[in-house]
């Protein structure tokens, strides 16, 4: 026997033929692991990315929500091996549909989540979107504000993206059966990704991009209809027209009006003291303070809270009671005094611009 091409009078003998198989075997062996370290690069990248980012909290999480990560880990591998092997199809324009869903979907949950942690020192989850599904404005809004950050945050998961795919497109090669397969499997986790429940709240005990899927499919459905959250979203208030006031004495004056959000009433220093443990920082800036040791409010979110403190209703009043009251806003416009709010707050999320908004 003789190798295509080479002399008759040159045999190639049995050690030879062993070598070059050999040596053919170890080079598809080696492709082969090139092959799967591509299509488990994604997730590697997502898990790598995430210790960078909380490694503290999740070297310290407790044994029943390891259970709940490593889960999240596995979803994450199946999907994005998933579209990775069906964008690797040779023919067809099924893998073109394959490699953009990658690339959109993995530069948006890793991106978006590392930028919002980056802002917020959690991950973007079901609660935030559900809360705030003004999601064009919110959008925008933050757009405008913090473009730039959010470009970067988004340019390295989408260049990698596109190398990993292009890489896939190289070294995977589907048989004509599994790459029937990809057809059907990887539509069904692209969807199944944004159904399929996870540990997204205090712990987070799943992957960065598990948590945006699950934070989107939830807010798809409460925009279509299909769930409905009764949070008490602030809305565009309608108070009355009040009469002119005069201010008694008629002293300009300037007044500054803090208030403290999310903390009890005993954890922080209303009244000006020598020391306070608690909020030292406060304390020390307004030595000359006024406490108003009976304006606080126990109610269950910022948009009741700030009612009950700007109007005096009680936090149990109907929504359309609170949005028909007057605040301390409407009083001193009656009484002829410029006024103005400051908040740390974002004015886009939740609607929380509509309360103050003329």
């Amino acid at each position: 026997m003789s190798v295509s091409g080479a002399p008759s009078e040159a045999p190639v003998g049995e050690a030879g033929r062993g070598a070059a198989g050999a040596e053919s075997g170890e080079s598809q062996a080696r492709w082969r692991r090139l092959a799967w370290l591509v299509l488990l690069a994604p997730v590697l990248v997502v898990v790598v990315a995430d210790f960078a980012t909380r490694g503290g909290r999740l070297v310290e999480l407790p044994p029943r929500y390891v259970a709940s990560y490593a889960a999240a880990v596995i979803e994450s591998a199946l999907l994005w091996g998933s579209l990775l092997w069906a964008a690797s199809i040779r023919k067809g324009g099924f893998r073109w549909i394959a490699t953009a869903l990658f690339v959109v979907l993995f530069t948006l949950s890793v991106g978006v989540q590392l930028y919002f942690h980056n802002q917020y020192a959690t991950y973007l989850n079901l609660d935030a979107t559900l809360f705030g599904t003004s999601v064009t404005e919110s959008i925008f809004g933050q757009l405008s504000a913090d473009g730039g950050h959010f470009a970067q945050a988004m340019l390295p998961p989408f260049v990698f993206s596109i190398l990993v795919a292009l890489l896939a497109r190289r070294l995977v090669r589907p048989t004509p059966r599994s790459a029937m397969a990809a057809r059907l499997v990887a539509p069904a986790l692209v969807v199944a990704v944004f159904l399929v429940p996870c540990s997204y709240r205090r712990v987070q005990a799943s992957t960065p991009d598990v948590i945006y899927f699950h934070a989107i499919g939830g807010l798809v459905k409460e925009l279509s209809g299909e769930r409905t959250e009764h949070y008490a979203r602030p809305g565009l208030r309608k108070p009355p027209v009040l009469p002119r006031l005069a201010a008694k004495p008629t002293t300009p004056r300037n007044v500054v009006l803090v208030l403290t959000e999310s903390v009890r009433f005993d954890g922080h220093c209303s009244e000006p003291t020598l020391d306070c443990p608690v909020a030292p920082t406060s304390n020390r800036a307004m030595r000359a303070r006024h406490p108003l040791l009976q304006l606080r409010s126990n109610s269950s979110t910022t948009a009741i809270q700030l009612a009950v403190l700007w109007t005096g209703l009680q936090p149990t009043e109907s929504r359309e009671a609170l949005h028909a009251a007057p605040t301390i806003f409407d009083y001193a416009h009656a009484a002829g005094l410029e006024s103005a709010y400051w908040t740390s707050h974002h004015m886009m999320f939740a609607n929380s611009r509509l309360w103050v908004q003329d």
